[in-house]
């Protein structure tokens, strides 16, 4: 029989299914006595190969999955060994068994989650094109997306729990009663507090003590005429620049 001289690809792996599935069928049978038990290390293999694809020369496949074969049978036989006193029938495969396992192989390998593990398993393995003192960056801190996607995974959580920590205890309080803050301190005395820094003085002039009806009585002695009260306003006084006033 000639042997396979292909790369493994996937629009191969069916034909290197078929070519090698009855031959492989009866010998994981033949170690692990169960039917159930050699489908699974079957599937397991077929898998393993083809994500080792890129690392097989063209001719070795078989050798490649013959080894793989070997290992994946001794590990279900160290987890289920196979009792020494019971008797098992040969089983030889039938379509519908070829058929189940094919398909699902191919399903695990059209998965979103199996081609997403080997994007990462595949820029992992790769080395960045850049100047020599950034490979050797590289190599002292090398980054690869699982990297990441782990670092953005951790920022979420740390940005989850503070912000649960910061507003579970206040959820139902505010941070600050800005009404206490208010009632607390009388208006008059904030706005007069504040008059130092606004850039406009007001200055009220200094007048005398006058008697304002002993004024009218006088005028009105030699004028017939009222006369009208005088109103002082406020003068508002030049600023002078200051270091504290804004």
């Amino acid at each position: 029989m000639q042997c396979w001289d292909k790369k493994i690809t996937r629009e191969n792996i069916k034909e290197f299914y078929d070519y090698t599935v009855p031959m492989v069928y009866s010998a994981v049978f033949d170690l692990v006595k169960e039917p159930t038990k050699t489908e699974q290390v079957i599937i397991k293999s077929y898998l393993d190969l083809y994500q080792q694809r890129n690392t097989i020369a063209a001719g070795d496949a078989e050798f490649v999955f013959s080894d793989i074969l070997q290992k994946n049978s001794k590990s279900m036989l160290e987890k289920y060994p196979v009792p020494a006193n019971l008797q098992f029938t040969a089983r030889n495969l039938d379509e519908f068994t070829s058929s189940y396992m094919i398909q699902k192989i191919l399903n695990k390998i059209d998965s979103a989650g199996y081609k997403f593990v080997e994007v990462i398993s595949s820029n992992d393995n790769k080395k960045f094109q850049a100047s020599s003192q950034v490979k050797k960056l590289n190599e002292l801190f090398p980054v690869t997306p699982l990297l990441v996607f782990a670092l953005i995974i951790v920022a979420g959580v740390i940005w989850g729990v503070s912000n649960v920590a910061i507003t579970l205890p206040y959820r139902n309080d505010d941070l600050v009663d800005s009404k206490e803050c208010f009632d607390s301190v009388d208006i008059q005395e904030n706005i007069v507090s504040m008059l130092p820094y606004y850039p406009l003085a007001v200055n009220f002039p200094a007048q005398d003590t006058v008697d304002i009806d002993e004024i009218e009585k006088e005028v009105n002695a030699t004028s017939t005429e009222p006369i009208e009260s005088t109103v002082l306003a406020p003068v508002i006084a030049t600023p002078v620049p200051s270091a504290t006033q804004g």
